[in-house]
C-alpha cells in the first residue's frame, strides 16, 4: 500500500501515516498477529506447607478398559508433589465430587485451595458446595491458559510415561490394573523441584520397596511409639524447611529468567484491547476463523499476568491472562481536502 501511494500523492509523514492507518484497521486487527506477542513476568505459585494447594486434572479419554474405565483423575500437593490417580469410567460433576472426597479429603484432610481448569465437571455446583463445606477455596485457571496448572499437567505426562513402561504389551487396553504400579514409582521417586521423594515429603520416611526386603537398607531403628513421633515431627520439620529454601531459590532463579525475555505494555483500566481467541467455536471452520476478538475494555487490572476485560456493547467480563492480549489501535480520522485540489 505504501509504494502504491507514493506513485500518485505525496503528503508530509506519508510512510507513517499510512502505516497507522493499516495498523489501526478493525478488520485486519481481528486477523493479523502483533509482530510480538505479549510476554508477562513470571508469577510463581508459592506454598509453605503440605495441603496448602492442590491441583487437579483429568487425563483421557483413554482406550476403555474390561472394568469401563477410561479417564484417570490426577491430583497433586504442590508443596510435597504428593499424588494421587484414580481410575473413574466417566467426568460427570457427581463422580468426580465424590472422588475428591473419598481420595484426598478423607486421606488428607480438606486443602485450603484447590485448582483446576476452566472444565464443567470441576466448576459445577456439587464441586462448589463440597469446597464450601469444607472450607476450600476453589480456583481456576485463565481460559487458554494451561500454564497456570502447570504442575499437574507435568505430572499428567509422567504417569503416561509410566503407563507405557508398566502397561502389559499383550493386554494394553488393561492399563488401570498398571496404574498402582505407577503411583508407586512416582511416590518413590526423587522430585527434581524438592530432592525428596514424595513419600518421604509426607511420611518423614522413605518407601519401603522390594528391594529394601533383603537388607536393611533404609536403616530403620526399632522405637517406641512417642520416641517415633519425635522423630518423625523431627524428620518433617527439617525436611520442609529445606524444601521451603529449595523451593524459593528455584522460583527466585526460574522468576530472573524467564522475566529476561518479558515484554509488552502493561495494561491499565480503560485500555482497549484485543483478545487472542485460538480456537474456533464449534461448528466454524478455521479458514473462516478471526483470531483476536475485540476490542474489549480492561476494567480491572487483577496482577502482573492477569485482568478482567469486559466485552463490547455488553456488561459481561471476563479475567484473562496478560499472554492473550494485544493493544487496540484506534483508527483515526481521515482529514480530507476540498474537492480539486491536488497536493
Amino acid at each position: 500500500m505504501i509504494e502504491a501511494a507514493k506513485r500518485r500523492y505525496w503528503w508530509p509523514h506519508q510512510r507513517e501515516d499510512i502505516i497507522d492507518f493499516c495498523d489501526s484497521c478493525e478488520v485486519c486487527q481481528t486477523i493479523k498477529a502483533p509482530h510480538k506477542y505479549n510476554k508477562a513476568p513470571l508469577e510463581p505459585i508459592i506454598t509453605g506447607h503440605p495441603n496448602d494447594l492442590v491441583q487437579i486434572d483429568l487425563v483421557g479419554p483413554l482406550p476403555v478398559t474390561s472394568r469401563n474405565n477410561n479417564y484417570i483423575l490426577v491430583m497433586v500437593d504442590h508443596f510435597t508433589k504428593w499424588c494421587e490417580a484414580i481410575v473413574i469410567p466417566q467426568i460427570d460433576a457427581v463422580t468426580i465430587t465424590e472422588s475428591i472426597f473419598d481420595h484426598w479429603v478423607s486421606r488428607w484432610g480438606a486443602p485450603l485451595q484447590l485448582h483446576s481448569d476452566r472444565g464443567s465437571n470441576f466448576e459445577s455446583i456439587v464441586v462448589s458446595e463440597l469446597c464450601r463445606i469444607m472450607g476450600i477455596r476453589k480456583t481456576r485457571t485463565t481460559a487458554y491458559h494451561p500454564q497456570g496448572n502447570g504442575l499437574v499437567e507435568r505430572t499428567n505426562r509422567t504417569l503416561e510415561s509410566l503407563l507405557q513402561a508398566f502397561v502389559d504389551q499383550n493386554n494394553p487396553r488393561e492399563w488401570d490394573r498398571s496404574l498402582s504400579q505407577c503411583l508407586m514409582a512416582y511416590r518413590a521417586s526423587i522430585h527434581k523441584a524438592t530432592r525428596q521423594t514424595p513419600h518421604y515429603m509426607v511420611t518423614g520416611r522413605e518407601l519401603r520397596l522390594p528391594i529394601d526386603l533383603t537388607s536393611n537398607t533404609l536403616g530403620e531403628d526399632t522405637l517406641i511409639a512417642s520416641e517415633h513421633v519425635i522423630r518423625l515431627r523431627r524428620n518433617l520439620n527439617k525436611v520442609h524447611q529445606m524444601t521451603r529454601d529449595i523451593l524459593q531459590t528455584n522460583q527466585r532463579y526460574q522468576k530472573e529468567y524467564y522475566d529476561r525475555i518479558a515484554h509488552g505494555s502493561p495494561v491499565e483500566p480503560g485500555d482497549k484491547v484485543m483478545l487472542l481467541k485460538e480456537a474456533p467455536p464449534k461448528g466454524k471452520a478455521l479458514k473462516s476463523h478471526k483470531r483476536w476478538e475485540g476490542p474489549f475494555t480492561v476494567v480491572e487490572v487483577l496482577s502482573d499476568c492477569t485482568c478482567r476485560i469486559q466485552e463490547p456493547n455488553s456488561s459481561h467480563s471476563l479475567v484473562t491472562h496478560f499472554n492473550r492480549l494485544k493493544p487496540f489501535r484506534q483508527q483515526a480520522l481521515v482529514q480530507t481536502s476540498p474537492a480539486g485540489t491536488v497536493t
